[in-house]
């Protein structure tokens, strides 16, 4: 099925070149926003975010910093950090009151977003998201405590060149495909997001809430949707058979429909 081509625009937010897709026209039908997770940008959720545009909607999908077309932080940034970029966006758009829907990592940043700004948030839609933090093992930790000792014990001898490659080796061989793929701030940022556990903020959400989860998810296993759906005061988990992290896209036509009628179900 063909969707209409989204409006691309760009602004400058808290100093960052922003970039976000758009379709529908102001003030027509309510807003909902989609922010895509780590190593995506807008064109990820644009043909599930287009369904909705078709069925009435105001709908933006934006590029978070440091993917797509947005501009990296300077510096390292928390999922807090994000979640007020995210509200600095509304702002500028005028945005008082929207829907949200996150992927992954845009699902840690709408759930900081939602719990802070309860009244701005109408519904939220969490695809498999990503802020339950999954305890190391005891080999995990040990290690990463041998190679973090190890460096710098090398830097505090004077061997920076020798501790660089140590730290190339490790993640060569322990760091995940993201953490592989991300340089300079957004491998920090990387490091510091996932060192966050969001259980404590999903207790303070208060939007109606839908889990939609990959039965076979391996980034983000179904025990963290069902966790979520244990935490967050109003919400419901549905669970796609036999789909992964990327369930939305695998079975995105089923996606759009649910979506649809949570949106639109009245409350």
């Amino acid at each position: 099925m063909q969707h209409p081509e989204p409006s691309c625009h760009e602004a400058s937010i808290q100093s960052l070149r922003t970039h976000w897709l758009q379709t529908g026209q102001s003030g027509q039908g309510e807003s909902i926003l989609f922010l895509h997770g780590w190593g995506g940008d807008s064109s990820v959720l644009w043909p599930l975010a287009a369904t909705l545009g078709e069925a009435g909607f105001q709908v933006f999908a934006l590029d978070l910093p440091g993917f797509g077309e947005t501009a990296a932080p300077n510096e390292a940034w928390s999922v807090g950090d994000y979640a007020r970029f995210v509200a600095e966006f509304l702002d500028q758009l005028a945005l008082t009151r929207l829907h949200l829907v996150g992927h992954s990592f845009g699902g840690s940043v709408a759930m900081v977003l939602a719990a802070a700004q309860p009244d701005r948030i109408g519904k939220l839609a969490l695809l498999s998201s990503a802020g339950i933090r999954r305890s190391p093992t005891g080999l995990v930790r040990w290690r990463t405590q041998a190679i973090r000792s190890t460096r710098g014990l090398l830097q505090r001898l004077g061997f920076a060149n020798a501790a660089q490659t140590l730290s190339d080796w490790a993640a060569a061989h322990f760091g995940s495909a993201d953490y592989r793929a991300a340089q300079g701030v957004m491998r920090a940022t990387l490091v510091r997001v996932l060192a966050e556990d969001l259980a404590e903020t999903a207790a303070n959400i208060q939007s109606p809430t839908l889990l939609l989860w990959g039965e076979r998810d391996e980034a983000t296993p179904r025990w963290q949707g069902e966790l979520l759906a244990r935490t967050i005061p109003d919400a419901g988990l549905h669970v796609f058979p036999g789909a992964g992290h990327y369930a939305f896209l695998e079975r995105w036509s089923e996606t759009g429909h649910i979506l649809r009628y949570f949106f639109t179900e009245e409350r």
